[in-house]
């Protein structure tokens, strides 16, 4: 992984720089050092879940500065459903107008991504609805689109075949958020095909394809097929595998995702002893409300009578 050693030092493009996303600088270096010292050429770049075109400037502008011969035409899948949900309307859409919840970013996106327009393939609507070609190889996954497990499975079944072993980069960006306890548990699931070799702040952990992920292995739901208690092994063992990479700092979303795991299995009892337990671990934390914020919204109200 030499040429990713030294990503903290990348000087962004001001454009990279000053572009309307939720990623931090540090996911956006990342990413750009991807596109400019990784990238090959030997597979396609995914970038799935663009929102507004951070994830893709960065990713495109760094193949546009790769050195290698490659061709880089519609050499990027981008994927979003392009919609603003309300809190984006509220805060990252502010700039751009008036919006709601419901409405159309996709003109942003293109705006944001005028000057890379001819390396990308953008696919607008539910990922679903996007089969990946078998034969297509993929050397940079970029996922930020994995909100439900359904999405999962689907990553899983269609993009994970086609990573190249001893290659292939997959990004999971929503890996210590909360809400995406199945992003750890899947790659608990498949720790025989992958090895861990960074930590992005906030939350992006990287991996490196180590084997080629049989077909039949991930077919149908796979993940959100398993049973609960061994959900939660998995959960348990990737939060203990992240404890040598992250600071008690980020560490606490991360056991947040598994408070909500313990929520839709054992109920809001449950959930709230764990709660308690996160609350004096991580009492230092400055992530601590945050993540403690993600559970207690979705705990059933205390009748006060």
């Amino acid at each position: 992984m030499d040429s990713l050693e030294n990503w903290r030092s990348v000087e962004l493009p001001s454009a990279v720089r000053k572009v309307v996303t939720m990623l931090s600088v540090e996911e956006r270096q990342f990413l750009y050092a991807l596109g400019r010292d990784y990238w090959t050429g030997e597979g396609a770049i995914v970038d799935a879940g663009c929102f507004l075109g951070g994830s893709t400037l960065s990713l495109a502008m760094g193949a546009m500065a790769n050195t290698r011969e490659i061709d880089t035409a519609s050499a990027i899948h981008s994927y979003d459903l392009f919609v603003a949900d309300a809190h984006q309307a509220g805060s990252y859409l502010k700039k751009f107008g008036t919006f709601t919840a419901g409405d159309s970013v996709r003109s942003i996106f293109d705006r944001q991504t005028l000057s890379v327009r001819a390396l990308l393939n953008v696919h607008e609507g539910d990922l679903r609805e996007f089969p990946w070609p078998s034969d297509d190889p993929i050397e940079v996954l970029f996922i930020d689109v994995s909100k439900t497990w359904a999405l999962n499975d689907f990553i899983v079944r269609e993009f994970f075949p086609a990573l190249v072993p001893e290659r292939s980069i997959v990004v999971q960006q929503d890996y210590v958020h909360p809400t995406c306890p199945w992003l750890a548990v899947t790659m608990e699931y498949l720790a025989d095909y992958f090895e861990l070799i960074d930590y992005v702040p906030y939350n992006s952990m990287i991996y490196r394809t180590t084997r080629a992920i049989p077909t039949d292995l991930v077919a149908a739901d796979v993940v959100s097929a398993l049973p609960d208690d061994q959900k939660r092994a998995l959960l348990d063992r990737a939060i203990e595998r992240a404890a040598a990479r992250l600071a008690p700092a980020d560490l606490v979303e991360l056991e947040a995702a598994r408070t909500l795991m313990i929520l839709s299995i054992e109920g809001p009892g449950a959930a709230e002893a764990d709660l308690a337990r996160i609350r004096t671990i991580y009492a230092a934390s400055p992530r601590l409300a945050r993540a403690v914020q993600w559970v207690e919204v979705r705990l059933p109200v205390s009748d006060p009578s």
